[in-house]
């Protein structure tokens, strides 16, 4: 039996149910199937090639996930993240205004183009990719988003959106500065202050992207007036 760099002989079923169940998010089911599917797909060319004698992946009918709370951040936690930002990664301040402000998924915001935002009529357009579709969409009753990109633009008027190159890679050191950081916590709290905001459960939903049962389920929560009141002042360093 060839064991391999990555000892493939020494995993078992309860190993990939952990990983598996482990995938984070509150919308994340069809990807855990996605990843099943690939490590099945992996785990059987194993045996055929003979790296192994049995499949780890057989028996294995279901995916059991327990359902977790949602975790959002404090209006101070998004001002240190912005802050952070604008003093150390400057090139993902406006990828990461997208995700605080305007509920981007981090794939859809680090699509954006400059072309992609209409400052005169403060629009946003998220472009297609796979499953989530496209849309076009303006926040009502907030214009903060739009207060940080003009501050970006202004200030880096000749930069990209979004970095050309190593765009991963600063958000990790990002992420590793930050500290604490919350899977999908940007998207759930701008969902979380949206609707304590605007109280539409269908304009939530069509701005996010998502459904009327997700948007139910994890985001008409409430917080303090006074969280909600800061998150939506916060300002650029003047």
């Amino acid at each position: 039996m060839s064991t391999g760099a990555l000892e493939t002989y020494k995993v078992n079923s309860e190993m990939i149910k952990k990983l598996i169940e482990g995938v984070g998010g509150s919308e994340s089911n069809t990807t855990r199937r996605q990843y099943f599917r690939y490590i099945r797909m992996f785990f059987r060319w194993c045996v055929l090639e003979k790296h192994i004698q049995t499949d780890p992946t057989d028996g294995i009918r279901t995916i059991r996930v327990h359902p977790k709370e949602i975790q959002i951040y404090s209006p101070d936690d998004i001002k240190r993240l912005l802050r952070l930002c604008e003093t150390k990664y400057p090139s993902l301040l406006g990828f990461f205004c997208l995700n605080v402000f305007a509920g981007l998924r981090p794939t859809e915001a680090r699509r954006v183009e400059w072309s992609d935002l209409n400052f005169e009529t403060k629009e946003v357009y998220v472009k297609p990719a796979g499953k989530t579709g496209s849309r076009r969409f303006v926040l009502k009753g907030a214009d903060t988003v739009w207060v940080w990109l003009e501050y970006n633009k202004s200030k880096y008027p000749n930069q990209p959106f979004n970095p050309e190159k190593s765009h991963e890679y600063f958000q990790k050191k990002l992420r590793s500065d930050f500290g604490n950081w919350i899977q999908d916590g940007l998207r759930h709290s701008f969902e979380t202050y949206y609707h304590n905001l605007r109280r539409d459960i269908p304009e939530v939903v069509y701005v996010m992207g998502n459904s009327v049962g997700i948007a139910k389920k994890h985001y008409v929560r409430e917080v303090t007036k006074k969280w909600n009141d800061k998150f939506w002042t916060l300002k650029p360093t003047p």
